[in-house]
């Protein structure tokens, strides 16, 4: 019957991406309590004409093994660089939400993606697997999961010291390292760079200086942005001081441990 020309053409809602998480290759210390570097990837979206972000909140719910580590976030988009407690704030175990200075940039960035780099300290061993599976993004309203888990995995050695009519020893000190992985362990113990030092208790048992717990101790085995089978790592172990009146052992090195729950149990025995 005729032309229309009020024609209104509404575009489609943007698709959201999901945000994707990486661990870095190894922690800065090999025993619990160190700390593991995470990087978190949010893809920031392209909204339609004349809207704006007037909410952006990153959740990474950690694992109850792993703590934030305060302070320890570089959050980034293209060439800028976000200030703590001005463009964003962090808290919870953990949430980064933007404020209206952040928000700011990220109108001026949609379509690149937002850095988050943080770290945690690792807690506890527990079963020896550590996902970080639950982050997510939420901008205006819109939450979007992330699908990507990587893992940290630990282990425990556990160290009995007894002569060989079966007393336990006290004052035994031992000693762990990190193995080469394309070496064999010294014969003896290298003079630095030792993971870990213990000393056994008056029930035999090496209690392990600047950790909790102090038995067993434990040691990191591998990090992982895809899910590992059995993963595991060689440490080398020495007895340093032996008992007054006792004889040294040679420790079968190298000493393996497993992504487990269950402690790798040695016994050293001294004549």
């Amino acid at each position: 019957g005729g032309w229309d020309y009020s024609v209104v053409a509404d575009p489609k809602n943007q698709l959201m991406e999901e945000p994707t998480k990486t661990i870095t290759a190894r922690p800065e210390a090999l025993v619990v309590g160190s700390v593991v570097t995470w990087e978190l990837s949010i893809p920031v979206p392209t909204l339609n004409n004349d809207e704006t972000f007037n909410e952006a909140v990153i959740t990474d719910t950690l694992d109850s093994r792993l703590t934030y580590k305060a302070n320890s976030s570089t959050v980034t988009i293209g060439a800028t660089t976000l200030q703590d407690r001005t463009d964003y704030t962090v808290t919870g175990n953990a949430i980064w939400t933007l404020t209206p200075s952040g928000r700011v940039i990220l109108n001026q960035n949609q379509g690149r993606d937002l850095t988050i780099t943080f770290q945690t300290t690792v807690d506890s061993v527990g079963n020896g697997t550590i996902p970080n599976d639950d982050y997510k993004s939420t901008f205006n309203g819109t939450t979007v999961p992330g699908e990507v888990v990587p893992h940290t995995y630990w282990g425990q050695l556990s160290i009995l010291k007894t002569d060989d009519s079966q007393n336990v020893l006290k004052g035994a000190e031992f000693q762990v390292f990190e193995k080469a992985a394309d070496a064999a362990c010294p014969a003896d113990a290298p003079a630095a760079d030792s993971v870990a030092t213990g000393t056994s208790d008056a029930n035999g048992v090496v209690q392990w200086g600047a950790v909790t717990p102090t038995s067993p101790l434990g040691l990191w085995v591998a990090n992982s942005d895809t899910p590992l089978t059995n993963p595991r790592k060689d440490y080398c172990v020495y007895e340093t001081v032996v008992p007054a009146g006792h004889t040294a052992v040679a420790i079968d090195n190298p000493v393996t441990i497993s992504a487990s729950a269950t402690a790798f149990d040695l016994t050293v025995v001294n004549t």
